[in-house]
């Protein structure tokens, strides 16, 4: 045990003991994110086009985790291509609800990283998941967790989630966790989130995941149809249970990295100067 309460500790490992530096893969830049989600949202999995699935007299929620906000808004504009590729397709701005979908995280930031240029058009809610007056119930799902989610969101005629799928340590995420947890309510979060520590899911297993299996459950309960998922450099699209099994392969195939079974392993999940000069 290493004592890091008193600054940086030196360790010296002797050669014959080391045993890999696992580093990221370096994947090329294929293109605008406004570009490949355009792309993905006319040819999605398991799904009709999204222009397919509206109509002009609909009430359509788009659900935006916080991992992607800026990506949505200021950063990378994906969100005005959405909202004209859906004014287009016969809906209006006025029709068009933006849900900040963080679950249980909070939403620091979020205006400023959605920016005015999309908030001037739509409206805009940041889901509270502990405002029960805000949630309406679903029902329960075969794991016996109690569905509950936001209300104005789930009485919209289509929701359309926008985020990303990637690994975690409890399993890729993506898919339907846009509902859950994004606008799920706080007990929901709760007894799902209870299975963490099941090993299936600790050890980013799937398709034995019973967390995952319970998100799953969930997006179908409330009627969760489509799904845009970010996937490192790519995107893909459509009903997530469809979509989401290819994203999570090709994360599996330019993402993660063999390694070796060893003893002791140092996490560094940024650039560490440190660990770079000794290694």
């Amino acid at each position: 045990m290493l004592d890091w309460r008193d600054g940086p500790q030196v360790v010296t490992v002797s050669e014959e003991n080391f045993r890999q530096v696992v580093e990221p893969k370096k994947l090329p830049d294929l293109g605008a994110w406004p570009d490949f989600v355009a792309h993905a949202i006319d040819h999605p999995i398991g799904s009709p086009p999204l222009r397919d699935l509206v109509r002009p007299s609909q009430q359509v929620a788009i659900l935006l985790t916080d991992v992607h906000d800026a990506m949505f808004g200021v950063r990378d504009r994906v969100g005005p291509m959405l909202l004209d590729y859906l004014n287009a397709a016969g809906v209006p701005d006025e029709r068009i609800l933006l849900v900040h979908a963080a679950g249980l995280h909070g939403h620091p930031g979020a205006a400023e990283k959605i920016g005015p240029e999309v908030l001037g058009r739509v409206r805009y809610h940041e889901h509270d998941p502990l405002d029960e007056e805000c949630l309406t119930y679903h029902g329960v799902t075969p794991q016996g967790t109690p569905v509950w989610t936001n209300k104005r969101a789930s009485q919209c005629d289509l929701m359309v989630g926008f985020g990303g799928c990637f690994p975690s340590l409890f399993g890729f995420q993506g898919g339907a966790g846009i509902i859950l947890a994004g606008i799920s309510g706080a007990d929901t979060i709760r007894h799902n989130h209870t299975r963490m520590m099941h090993p299936k899911v600790i050890t980013t297993w799937w398709p034995d995941n019973p967390q995952r299996h319970d998100v799953m459950d969930t997006g179908d309960l409330v009627g969760s149809r489509f799904k845009i998922d970010i996937c490192l450099n790519t995107v893909f699209a459509g009903y997530f249970r469809e979509e989401w099994p290819p994203a999570v392969e090709y994360l599996k195939e330019n993402l993660l990295v063999p390694v070796k079974p060893a003893d002791i392993y140092v996490l560094a999940p940024a650039k560490s100067p440190e660990l770079e000069s000794t290694l």
